[in-house]
């Protein structure tokens, strides 16, 4: 170190063993019991200096680089855990006022919601709805308002069913508990862990095993509970979907390429898109997630479009073909 260079017995004793290893040439050079050997070691230890001070500079600007990489870190962390604190109070606040499956509603409910809007298309979208439906669900739009509503929907037509028609709605049962039962293997063929994923699927498996036991009450109150047993058989939706997508990589592929998320990070293959946009709960759903979960399990949904628009209302019928030993609907 530049600041040890100094003309002390120790600084001499190094200067000593420097000049035991060098050339009998360079022995007139390197003197240590004259004056110029002190010069020697001045002129030796200018150099020293120079290279340790630009050391020092360069770990200097290191350092004030790293300070200010640190800063930059501390600072999104900041902004992240405002954004996270935001979403949450957000997320609470709809939980506050929304059931995760609401109680029946006679559509006419709606009509006070829409009273007065300049688009008068809603109004005559709400009045045909209500000529057609005797009644309505909402349930919460967390990101997996479609998946619920689908188990959901489902569940609930086919105890209303039994009422109806026992032995139609046994056999449609029993059809649909046998598709899910075999699911797991076939999410096993592309690449889920058998371990992580089945208690999921045994939440399903067993609710539709008890479903010929169970009255509307009791599922509303499966539903309705949060964070309980059905939060579960609406991931393993989530799982069917993802897996008929990477089951039929050629079919989806290329609606997922035309998908532009806006800052340049667009899914190039299914699994990336799986795990961004399906397998995560709150992640909202798009109609080719509808489509691989409808034909996962053989079962087309009726989607029925009130965006204010005049004219007839619009219902789209997802998928619009589902082999005849399969079809279901809701």
């Amino acid at each position: 170190h530049a600041s040890s260079v100094n003309f002390q017995p120790v600084p001499c004793f190094l200067l000593k063993v420097m000049a035991s290893s060098v050339s009998a040439a360079d022995e007139g050079v390197v003197q240590t019991d004259t004056p110029a050997g002190a010069a020697a070691v001045e002129d030796t230890a200018a150099p020293i200096a120079a290279v340790v001070e630009t050391s020092n500079s360069a770990e200097a600007t290191k350092a004030a680089e790293d300070a200010a990489r640190q800063a930059q870190i501390d600072e999104q962390q900041k902004q992240n855990a405002l954004t996270t604190e935001q979403l949450n109070k957000i997320q609470a606040d709809i939980a506050a006022e929304n059931l995760l499956v609401n109680v029946k509603e006679n559509v006419d409910v709606l009509f006070p919601e829409y009273k007065g809007n300049p688009r008068p298309g809603f109004m005559s979208g709400l009045e045909d709805l209500n000529q057609r439906y005797e009644s309505l669900r909402r349930v919460r739009g967390d990101g997996n308002c479609f998946y619920r509503c689908f188990l959901f929907g489902f569940l609930e037509e086919l105890i209303r069913k039994r009422s109806v028609d026992l032995a139609s709605a046994e056999a449609e049962r029993v059809a649909f508990l046998e598709t899910v039962r075999g699911s797991i293997d076939d999410l096993v063929t592309v690449g889920y862990d058998k371990n992580a994923i089945e208690m999921f699927w045994e939440e399903l498996v067993e609710a539709l095993e008890k479903l010929p036991d169970t009255d509307a009450a009791a599922l509303e109150a499966t539903f309705q509970e949060e964070n309980g047993v059905a939060e579960y058989m609406v991931w393993y939706c989530r799982a069917l979907c993802a897996g008929f997508m990477k089951r039929n990589p050629d079919r989806f592929l290329p609606f997922i390429l035309s998908l532009d998320d806006g800052d340049g990070t667009a899914c190039l293959d299914i699994v990336t898109f799986c795990a961004r946009e399906v397998e995560p709960m709150g992640r909202e759903c798009e109609q080719i997630h509808i489509i691989a979960l409808c034909e996962a399990l053989g079962v087309s949904v009726a989607i029925e479009y009130l965006d204010g628009s005049s004219g007839p209302l619009a219902c789209l019928t997802l998928p619009e073909v589902i082999p005849k030993k399969r079809r279901r609907s809701i």
